[in-house]
């Protein structure tokens, strides 16, 4: 998810859309009436991904107003004076396809964490997934989970659901302090849509027609191959299904996808990349977003698309239960066990216009920032 460049250390850089500037003016706003602290917190990552995610970029501007200072972490050179590491998607290094590159990423994250518990600082893991989507070393997945936690002075999960499925499944987890803190929305990030008729004039979609949307990265556990399957069986008149989204070093999904879509008119794939321009033109032109994941801890995706005021139908897992309570009313349709037809056409015929949005106020950065800042300050007092 693409976002402009904002630093992630003690300088500022000037926002370049009135959103940006709307969001500055309301974190300055709040830390004017709330906490105002020097802190510094080396984050890993803290902006290097803002085109993948724009969730850290966000966070941490936001702490910033809050007179904390970010520093992106270094491999090799812990920070003297660090306050807090914050670590998000620690597991990562076990996505690597070689193993010499899992060696080398495993390493050098070992690396950091000794150096910053050597230096007696807090390291702080946001929860984002409780196990790796794909599992391609099982053996040390398991080790992994059980050790890194010990290296944590704290964690913070995403839901009340991600952090009660994190503690029945790793007990040992109970021991260490954390906090519930909610995932901020995306409203301040994306340029303002361009309206309905003119995103489905440019993407040539009919205005008569209704628009399924599936974005986002394609991997097995998003299910998209059986969604396909079951908008066909659906057949919804004058409804169009769209896949947009690219498949992860995986031919052999991407050829399932492409199979299940084969002799379907009404299906339409973009398996690519997607850039800014096109992903809020998709969203725009889209009278839903389907996600049919069966397995769920935290869903970006869903946010953002409520950030933009589409409507989301998705499983009843995971974080998206509190989501849903959050959002309170029907822009969130959850349903129970697998998706079916008849979901997809109940679905079609509630969702809210797009002409109206959401409240996504309990997803607003100021209130985020300050209890993250708060969680850091207690563990700052604990470990005095």
């Amino acid at each position: 998810m693409p976002v402009h460049r904002v630093l992630a250390t003690s300088r500022e850089v000037s926002c370049r859309t009135a959103g940006q500037r709307a969001l500055a003016n309301s974190l300055h706003r709040a830390a004017g009436a709330g906490i105002h602290t020097f802190m510094l917190i080396i984050a890993d990552p803290a902006d290097s991904n803002r085109d993948a995610n724009p969730y850290n970029w966000l966070l941490y501007r936001s702490l910033t107003a809050l007179g904390a200072t970010v520093r992106e972490v270094r491999p090799y050179r812990p920070a003297w004076g660090a306050d807090v590491f914050h670590v998000h998607w620690p597991e990562e290094f076990l996505h690597r396809p070689s193993n010499l590159r899992a060696l080398a990423t495993g390493l050098r994250l070992g690396l950091k964490l000794a150096s910053y518990r050597l230096l007696r600082v807090p390291i702080v893991w946001t929860v984002h997934n409780l196990q790796p989507h794909e599992q391609r070393r099982p053996r040390l997945t398991r080790w992994f989970y059980r050790q890194f936690p010990r290296c944590c002075a704290g964690l913070i999960f995403l839901s009340e659901a991600t952090r009660e499925a994190a503690l029945a499944a790793h007990p040992a987890l109970r021991s260490i302090p954390c906090r519930v803190i909610a995932h901020g929305h995306y409203r301040e990030v994306y340029p303002a849509p361009p309206s309905r008729g003119v995103a489905r004039a440019r993407l040539a979609i009919p205005q008569h027609e209704n628009v399924l949307l599936y974005f986002g990265m394609i991997r097995p556990y998003k299910n998209v191959p059986a969604l396909i399957r079951c908008f066909i069986e659906a057949t919804l008149p004058n409804t169009r299904l769209i896949v947009a989204g690219r498949v992860l070093d995986n031919e052999p999904l991407r050829q399932q996808v492409i199979q299940a879509a084969a002799g379907s008119p009404q299906v339409t794939l973009k398996l690519e990349y997607l850039p800014d321009d096109d992903l809020a033109a998709l969203l725009a032109a889209a009278n839903l977003v389907v996600l049919p994941y069966r397995e769920i801890a935290n869903s970006g995706s869903a946010i953002l698309a409520l950030s933009l005021n589409r409507p989301v139908l998705a499983p009843a897992r995971g974080s998206l239960l509190q989501l849903r309570a959050q959002v309170k009313d029907d822009w969130l349709r959850l349903y129970p066990g697998e998706l079916t037809p008849q979901t997809l056409a109940v679905a079609v015929a509630a969702a809210p216009p797009t002409t109206s949005a959401p409240n996504l106020a309990a997803l607003d950065w100021p209130h985020i920032a300050r209890e993250t800042l708060d969680f850091f300050k207690s563990l700052q007092a604990h470990a005095a």
